[in-house]
């Protein structure tokens, strides 16, 4: 007998189904098939399929006997290769239109990995860390496929939520007062906001709270930067006109 098989390919990813084609010839009648796949398994089917689960280089071998007793074998190399296992690691909840990294990893190193990332708002990247950002408040599933050289392929989501930008609007803008009056800085808030600093922070009543009241002496430009629970961090601006209402200031030169 002349044993002989063949495979339409030499290289799996493991996991995947492996089918073995009997070529053998034979001038009697054959009466023992053994395939031996390498890994501790075998068959005594024609045309077996095997799944091989770990990653290495198998050498598969076909025995066969004759009704005469005419034994003999072919072997033959087959290569497995371990599938990415792929994660994403990034916030769940993003501010808009601030760029933001998304981590792209596998379980064990591999330098052939191809990375592709849909990040759901019409950008994608080919990078292991994708960067992107979100113009538009909302849900969005970001899609992260791993391959390698042979295209065994992973994928894995990851669900971020692009929180609506907080504001910050003065109620009035500018306002006006008098020189050595004072007034409050009323601003319209919008978000879930946690901290407020205002800028500059001299002749105010306070810095960190929401509407200070404010008595400064010359005409100022007052800007709070707000940061919500998602750190967020917009800003909002408001001017103070300081006007001496006509009258004449003398002051004494001795």
């Amino acid at each position: 007998a002349l044993p002989l098989f063949g495979i339409d390919k030499k290289e799996f990813c493991d996991n995947g189904q492996v089918t073995f084609t009997n070529y053998t010839l034979s001038n009697d009648p054959i009466t023992s098939t053994v395939w031996d796949f390498g890994d501790g398994n075998s068959s005594s089917a024609t045309n077996p399929s095997h799944n091989f689960t770990s990653p290495g280089t198998y050498i598969v071998k076909l025995s066969v006997n004759t009704q005469f007793q005419c034994p003999s074998s072919f072997t033959d190399t087959v290569r497995v290769y371990k599938t990415p296992v792929v994660s994403i690691t990034g916030k769940d909840s993003v501010c808009l239109n601030i760029p933001e990294t998304f981590l792209g990893s596998i379980t064990q190193p591999d330098s052939t990995i191809k990375w592709a990332w849909n990040f759901g708002n019409g950008n994608s990247s080919q990078l292991q860390d994708g960067v992107t950002s979100f113009s538009n408040a909302g849900n969005f599933n970001i899609q992260l496929i791993a391959s390698n050289k042979i295209g065994c392929a992973d994928t894995s989501y990851h669900k971020a939520y692009a929180v609506p930008a907080p504001t910050a609007i003065p109620a009035s803008n500018p306002i006006t007062i008098l020189s050595g009056g004072d007034a409050q800085l009323n601003m319209d808030y919008t978000g879930a906001i946690v901290s407020y600093n205002w800028i500059p922070s001299q002749n105010l009543s306070c810095n960190r709270c929401p509407n200070p009241l404010a008595n400064p002496q010359f005409t100022t430009k007052y800007t709070v930067n707000i940061t919500d629970r998602y750190g967020c961090t917009p800003k909002g601006d408001v001017t103070m006109k300081v006007v001496c209402n006509g009258q004449n200031y003398f002051i004494a030169n001795t």
